[in-house]
């Protein structure tokens, strides 16, 4: 194996793990169904639709802070963070990444990657905190 197998092989496994969290995550909050949830930002707090509590309003994920109150403006940020990478979405760009590595995959399997070695390591970046990242697949 060389370097670039060797990154291809690591990034698979970080992008499938990411994708088992995820997953994990959001049928979690889903309750295994396949329901699609909507995660919103109300505030400081984050709502998810799609499913009800017992009084029939959607679920806090985070604690509501009033807008007159110190922190404010940081819980509503953090809540809109959130809100923006509920698990679906982050399903979502996870596949979309596993399809970049599956692409590369199957053009070294031909031979030819077109000097396309950078597009592993700019995806494996994210992870580069992990263990087994090595500092010869940084861009």
């Amino acid at each position: 194996m060389n370097g670039m197998d060797d990154l291809l092989e690591w990034l698979r496994a970080q992008l499938e793990q990411e994708l088992q969290e995820a997953f994990a995550a959001g049928a979690t909050l889903r309750g295994g169904g396949g329901t699609t949830l909507d995660w919103r930002a109300a505030g400081s707090a984050v709502l998810v639709d799609g499913m009800r509590s017992p009084l029939g309003e959607p679920p806090i994920v985070r604690a509501r802070f009033m807008e007159d109150m110190p922190g404010y403006e940081v819980e509503r940020a953090r809540a809109l963070r959130i809100a923006a990478h509920d698990p679906d979405r982050v399903l979502c760009e996870i596949d979309a990444k596993l399809k970049i590595v599956e692409r590369y995959a199957g053009l070294c399997e031909h031979g030819d990657t077109g000097n396309t070695a950078w597009v592993l390591q700019v995806l494996a970046l994210p992870y580069a905190d992990r263990p087994g990242y090595r500092e010869e697949w940084r861009p």
